[in-house]
């Protein structure tokens, strides 16, 4: 996951705000990413977990994403992108989804590939 924290730091380290979309139990990006970048990064999942908000992104609470420059999530199952997209696109944020290596992407209109180190992720420009 490294790429990735690299990728959203040379990116998006000057936002005002960055949200996290189903952190569960992997916290490493999310929690390098508030050591550094100065603007609100935040965390949602769908379960109760200590310092992340919890949000049913099939039914947002849309304060949590408003004024958020990027949206990212990593590992999100398949099933979850058309939700995200239609948050990220709400809020006008980017969307960054970095999927399982096996999982393909049945819903990629509107997201582009990119390959950067050894991760690929779709990204979508809000």
């Amino acid at each position: 996951m490294q790429e990735i924290l690299e990728y959203i730091l040379k990116n998006y380290s000057s936002a005002s705000k960055i949200v996290e979309v189903g952190v569960g139990n992997y916290t490493e990006v999310l929690t390098k990413l508030k050591e550094k970048i100065d603007g609100e990064v935040t965390g949602v999942d769908i379960k109760d977990l200590k310092g992340i908000d919890r949000d049913d992104i099939f039914n947002p609470k849309l304060e949590i994403y408003r004024g958020a420059e990027l949206i990212y999530a990593i590992r999100p199952e398949p099933e979850l992108y058309p939700a995200l997209k239609k948050i990220a696109r709400y809020v006008k944020a980017d969307l960054i989804i970095r999927p399982f290596s096996g999982d393909c992407c049945f819903d990629i209109e509107g997201l582009k590939l990119v390959n950067y180190g050894r991760e690929f992720f779709y990204i979508m420009k809000g």
